[in-house]
């Protein structure tokens, strides 16, 4: 059994792959952009031959449909993450997530393979006031989001038509460690704050965000991966679900930390049910709060981060410049 993990190496990827490695042979496709060198990432898997890499950019439709010959299941967990990255250069956006993810799409048709997990995002819906289904109608109002929904459409579509075993996930916005670490994520800036004696600074405030531990979304994956009630279904995923400054006034119990309050309009606001996870597969995600928040601290705290690769939109910048 061969499992295909593109962009294996993202946020995600880098807790999920080394738990599907104990079970399966995987294949990470991914441009390693977030990376120092691929050897790093090699040292998260404690048997290197279940695992092979292949550098690979999405955009390169003949290159990858070669890599993904082989290849039993796929996961798409690439694309260039978040509003703020994807609004440096629309155009570099639009040819990574909707035209790589396309080209991952177009290739399991062509190469007859069923089972497709895409890793979408619960921006799709919005500025929602009301806790959204999966049935909710979406209205996103980022180019990030507008793509992630375009996508979601056309596998809806092939849902539809028949002959495959397609999942959507709509994650909440996820937390936590992460070999390949984040510090443009809400409570990891928050976090961040934390473990260097800094102010977290809110802006705004009352903006409703769900969330989502990273460990939990790849335990989500594990568990739905062969199983057939997730087949051709589109998933909510979260747990928490507060405003902003709710989430700060967390970490100012914890650990007395000063919060200053900003008035900044930002519009996205929105919470999801995540019930029909539960109903249908039974998924409970266990990572609790306070327990991710100071298994964050504390390994900020002790290791610290490599602030040149863990901001995508740094990386982003990089990229343009070349």
């Amino acid at each position: 059994m061969t499992i295909t993990v593109i962009g294996g190496a993202g946020y995600v990827g880098s807790v999920l792959c080394p738990m599907l490695s104990e079970q399966y042979d995987v294949r990470v496709i991914d441009t390693f952009w977030f990376w120092k060198n691929r050897e790093d990432y090699l040292k998260l898997f404690k048997d290197a031959s279940k695992v092979h890499l292949i550098e690979c950019d999405i955009r390169d439709s003949e290159n990858l449909h070669n890599h993904l010959i082989g290849s039993d299941t796929v996961i798409n967990l690439a694309c260039i993450s978040n509003d703020i990255s994807s609004d440096l250069d629309p155009k570099f956006t639009h040819d990574v997530s909707y035209n790589g993810v396309m080209n991952v799409i177009q290739s399991c048709e062509r190469l007859y393979i069923k089972r497709l997990i895409q890793v979408s995002s619960g921006s799709v819906y919005g500025v929602k006031e009301k806790p959204v289904r999966e049935d909710t109608y979406p209205e996103p109002i980022t180019q990030y989001a507008v793509i992630k929904m375009e996508i979601d459409h056309y596998l809806q579509y092939l849902m539809k038509r028949g002959g495959y075993d397609i999942t959507i996930l709509r994650p909440a916005t996820l937390y936590g460690r992460s070999p390949r670490q984040r510090l443009d994520l809400m409570l990891n800036i928050f976090a961040d704050k934390v473990a260097n004696n800094e102010p977290i600074v809110v802006h705004g405030g009352t903006q409703s965000r769900p969330s989502l531990h990273v460990k939990d979304i790849s335990n989500a994956i594990m568990d739905m991966l062969f199983d057939e009630r997730s087949f051709n279904q589109v998933y909510n995923i979260s747990k928490e679900a507060m405003t902003v400054l709710e989430y700060a006034k967390i970490f100012e119990k914890m650990y007395g930390t000063e919060v200053i309050v900003e008035d900044v309009n930002d519009a996205r606001s929105w919470r999801t049910d995540s019930e029909k996870m539960y109903r249908d597969l039974g998924i409970i995600h266990r990572t609790q709060l306070e327990t991710g928040i100071k298994e964050l601290v504390d390994d900020f705290k002790e290791h610290g981060v490599d602030r040149d690769y863990s901001v995508n939109m740094k990386v982003v910048k990089r990229l343009l410049c070349r």
